[in-house]
């Protein structure tokens, strides 16, 4: 006889959890013997997939209850794990909790500790039991948020450098064109051409490329994220694809045109003002 540890979960785990179905269904919470349950890769890799027939033994006093394994799901662990609802478990056998030590996971998107707290606190005297210790966060997701609000940042500062510089870039590229250029702009304000135009002119000049440059950019960001990317992730684990971030392609946008703008406004200003009588007599 092999033993697993079982998981009994009182609630909607997949609430909580990124867990892929990936065969059969969720069981029943309040089925009848056989009891339901499902399993990780690693557990029907080990014990059988769907439509197997198990017993889970819950005390060693009492005799074992007849399960049914309906689901295999993806949790990204390496190790076998049997999940069944916990409540299906007490109907068949109510004793299974009394007299042994039970490590207990409540999951809130909303409630803080002290509310936990309350809640495993009622759980426990309804239960016949007691909590030793004060209960604590199990999770990291506290210094995940953190970790990633500094690597945001830092990110930020690389990329106002990174558009700084290639403002700078814009900005003596288009004073070099201006001064080359110098005859022929003129030549277009004795035509008749308005310092408007001229205006208009340079700035679409540096425009275009910093709107072409962000285009790809996104192209490349959208054929990366929803073709290439998805194909790189075993649908055995728990991993989503990412989605495309939208408002970040829609601030890389607004981010080029405005570093663009920002470059060509000093040189299209000065081509804009070109003295036409003396550049001509030069």
């Amino acid at each position: 006889m092999t033993f697993q540890t079982l998981t009994m979960v009182a609630g909607d785990l997949a609430a909580v959890r990124r867990l892929q179905l990936l065969d059969g269904r969720w069981y029943l919470t309040n089925s009848d013997t056989p009891i339901e349950l499902v399993m990780n890769l690693a557990g029907a890799r080990r014990w059988g997939g769907v439509g197997t027939s198990l017993s889970t033994l819950t005390t060693k006093q009492q005799p074992p209850i007849p399960a049914h394994v309906v689901g295999v799901i993806a949790d990204g662990d390496s190790n076998p794990r049997v999940y069944l609802p916990l409540i299906a478990v007490l109907n068949a056998r109510p004793t299974t909790l009394q007299g042994r030590q039970t490590t207990v996971l409540l999951h809130s998107p909303t409630a803080d500790l002290p509310t936990l707290q309350l809640i495993a606190d009622q759980m426990a005297a309804a239960s016949g039991g007691k909590l030793p210790d004060r209960i604590a966060r199990a999770d990291g997701i506290e210094g995940l948020r953190s970790r990633l609000r500094t690597q945001q940042q830092a990110f930020l500062i690389i990329a106002a450098l990174t558009l700084i510089i290639a403002a700078l870039g814009i900005l003596n590229i288009g004073l070099a064109s201006v001064a080359e250029r110098t005859r022929e702009l003129v030549v277009r304000r004795a035509l008749g051409a308005t310092r408007s135009a001229i205006l208009a002119q340079m700035l679409l000049a540096a425009l275009v490329p910093g709107i072409l440059a962000a285009a790809i950019a996104v192209a490349s960001g959208i054929a990366v994220i929803n073709w290439w990317l998805p194909t790189q992730i075993d649908p055995a684990t728990a991993l989503a694809a990412p989605a495309f971030p939208q408002s970040a392609a829609v601030w890389g946008v607004a981010a080029a045109i405005i570093t663009a703008l920002a470059g060509a406004a000093a040189p299209a200003l000065m081509a804009a003002r070109l003295d036409v009588a003396t550049a001509l007599r030069d």
